[in-house]
C-alpha cells in the first residue's frame, strides 16, 4: 500500500505544478501516457484497465448479492434472471454516464486517491511500530480531522487554501511529521523502559513448575519436591 501511495502523491505534486489549470483528462492524458517512456506509458495503461475491470467485477458482485438477498423466493431461475436483468441495467447507466460525465468521473477518481493518500502517514507508522499499541491514538485521530478538513475543503466549507499552500498538501506534510514524532517517541519509551529494567540478581532463587528451587552456589532456598 505504500509503495503505491507514495508515487501517487509525487504525481499529485508534479501535477499541481505543471497542469494547474488543466482537467483531469488532459493531466492524466498527459502525465502518464505523453510524458513517459513506452514501456511506462504501457504499463500505466493497463495498470488502469485492470483497476477499472477489478472495481467493475466488485460492483457487479456486489449488486447480483443485495439483489439475491431481496429476492424471497426460493426459484433460483428467478433469482438468477432478476440478478440478470439489474446487471444489464446498471451497464446501461454506467455507461450513459461514462459519455457525459467523463470529467466528474476523472475528478471522483482523483479525490478518491488524494483521500486514501492521506492514510499514508497512518500505514507507515503502524508498519514501522512493532509495539502492539502502534502507533499511537494521536495518529488516528489527527488522521481523521485532517480527512474531515478534506472533506470540508471539497464541500466549500473549509478554505482549499492556507496562505500560498494548498489544504491538501498541508494536511499530507503535517500527517507525515505526526507519524514520524509518533514513532520515534514510542520506540524511545520503550527502549527506556529496557533499560531501566534492573536484571535479577545472582542469588535470587529460581522458579521451576512454580516452585522454588536450591541455588548450587550457595546451597540456599526451599529444596524442589520430588
Amino acid at each position: 500500500m505504500i509503495a503505491i501511495m507514495l508515487p501517487v502523491v509525487a504525481i499529485g505534486i508534479y501535477g499541481a505544478v505543471e497542469y494547474a489549470g488543466a482537467t483531469s483528462r488532459e493531466f492524466w492524458a498527459n502525465v502518464l501516457l505523453y510524458e513517459q517512456a513506452d514501456i511506462v506509458a504501457a504499463a500505466a495503461v493497463v495498470g488502469l484497465l485492470t483497476a477499472a475491470m477489478s472495481t467493475a467485477d466488485s460492483q457487479l458482485f456486489a449488486l447480483g448479492t443485495e439483489v439475491r438477498s431481496l429476492y424471497r423466493g426460493d426459484n433460483e431461475d428467478t433469482a438468477l434472471l432478476l440478478t440478470r436483468l439489474a446487471v444489464v441495467v446498471f451497464g446501461v447507466v454506467a455507461f450513459v454516464f461514462s459519455l457525459f460525465s467523463g470529467d466528474q468521473f476523472a475528478l471522483l477518481a482523483v479525490a478518491s486517491f488524494r483521500g486514501t493518500a492521506m492514510l499514508g502517514p497512518l500505514v507507515l507508522s503502524a508498519v514501522l511500530v512493532r509495539s502492539r499499541r502502534a502507533p499511537g491514538a494521536e495518529v488516528p485521530v489527527a488522521t481523521a480531522l485532517a480527512l474531515a478538513l478534506f472533506l470540508g475543503s471539497l464541500a466549500g466549507i473549509v478554505p482549499s487554501t492556507v496562505g500560498p499552500v494548498r489544504l491538501d498538501l498541508l494536511l499530507l506534510g503535517s500527517l507525515a511529521l505526526i507519524a514520524v514524532a509518533s514513532v520515534v517517541m514510542r520506540r524511545r519509551g520503550n527502549g527506556g523502559r529496557a533499560r531501566g529494567q534492573r536484571p535479577a540478581p545472582a542469588d535470587a532463587p529460581r522458579r521451576a513448575g512454580g516452585h522454588e528451587t536450591a541455588d548450587s552456589s550457595s546451597g540456599t532456598g526451599t529444596p524442589r519436591p520430588s
